[in-house]
């Protein structure tokens, strides 16, 4: 049996704070390790690889649109060459690139899709998919549409 398990280095986490800015590193970051801590702590055993892992799968974290100013997701689509979307009816799926975190300081989103993108690039997600059914976490700020 064999345990995944995503740690980050302290030297990790600085530098990824350090692409955002300078406002949300002081307001979020005690709030992000506290997330990874959480996680870290509820991580469940992954069995032996069945049949299942020879296919390609990849983690999405999903959560409500409450999480991120409506004005976001138009943001996100005037710049397709830093965000790769797939729109749907009740919201997007965006592809987490693995230089993401190197360009997202070039455009003026909010907080919300920040700590977002943030937590789910720490763990190992490729893509965010923001649903307007989506949950509501409560440790991730909130607005009002």
């Amino acid at each position: 049996m064999s345990t995944h398990k995503i740690v980050l280095s302290e030297e990790e986490l600085d530098l990824i704070l350090e692409t955002l800015s300078f406002q949300f590193k002081y307001n979020f970051s005690n709030q992000v390790e506290s997330l990874i801590i959480k996680l870290d702590k509820n991580r469940e055993l992954i069995e032996e690889p069945s049949v299942a892992d020879s296919f390609e799968t990849y983690k999405t974290l999903v959560a409500s649109t409450c999480h991120v100013e409506q004005e976001d997701l138009d943001k996100l689509a005037y710049f397709p060459e830093i965000f790769s979307l797939h729109d749907h009816h009740y919201g997007t799926r965006i592809h987490l690139r693995e230089d993401l975190l190197e360009e997202i300081g070039k455009v003026s989103i909010s907080d919300g899709l920040k700590m977002l993108i943030l937590f789910a690039i720490s763990n190992d997600c490729r893509y965010l998919e923001l649903d307007s059914d989506g949950p509501e976490y409560e440790d991730f700020p909130q607005y009002d549409w």
